[in-house]
């Protein structure tokens, strides 16, 4: 005989010389009578708990074993959304959320001590999806961006962070971009400068080439 059972819910099992028909068996699950092994497929976290396998061998002795599965899901990358993280006056708030994971988590902020620690935490919210029993999790968190410096932050959920840069100058890329232009157009004035040097060089020199040439003419020198 062999069976297994979740508290008092049959799984499946077999009793040789019996008839099993009549016990109701989980749909995932398959007995190898070859080997006397239960098998459950197609897992989900409403199978985590603890398993009873009963087994009684020819010669009439038994055994119990109980059995404890736990199931776990990893959380997604969080997602961040930074608003008025620039070096304006008033509060970074950067919301972070993540979905699909278990057990039940909380985001943590700057876990790994980077710059630009929350200055206060607005709020956490988690909930749990009925179906799947998965959890998603969220929370928003305060900066300081009044000095101006850029800092980096990051939230983590479960193992899993994103790493963030806020209190950036909302005109860099603009400068950065004007700054590259003035380059260029340098550059190309440059070029300009030393083609009209050069060609008026090689005007000198076919100029007293030619006055040289001249006067030697006259002269009689040649």
């Amino acid at each position: 005989m062999l069976y297994l059972q979740k508290a008092n819910v049959y799984v499946n099992g077999y009793y040789k010389g019996k008839n099993m028909s009549n016990f109701s068996t989980w749909p995932n699950s398959r007995v190898d009578h070859n080997q006397s092994v239960i098998y459950i497929s197609k897992l989900n976290i409403s199978h985590s708990g603890v398993y009873t396998c009963y087994i009684k061998f020819n010669d009439g002795s038994s055994e119990e074993k109980h059995i404890e599965l736990i199931m776990t899901a990893n959380y997604s990358k969080p997602s961040v959304h930074p608003k008025n993280c620039t070096d304006q006056k008033g509060p970074c708030l950067v919301l972070c959320s993540s979905h699909g994971g278990y057990p039940k988590n909380e985001i943590i902020w700057n876990e790994t001590a980077l710059e630009g620690r929350p200055s206060a935490m607005m709020w956490r919210n988690v909930t749990e999806d009925k179906n799947t029993l998965l959890f998603n999790v969220s929370s928003m968190a305060s900066f300081d961006c009044s000095t101006g410096q850029q800092q980096n932050i990051s939230c983590s959920v479960g193992g899993v962070s994103t790493v963030l840069s806020i209190c950036q100058h909302e005109n860099a890329p603009e400068n950065q971009k004007t700054v590259k232009i003035i380059a260029v157009v340098v550059a190309i004035m440059l070029i300009i400068i030393l083609l009209v040097l050069c060609k008026f060089k090689n005007n000198i020199k076919q100029f007293f080439r030619e006055r040289c040439g001249t006067n030697a003419e006259n002269n009689g020198m040649i």
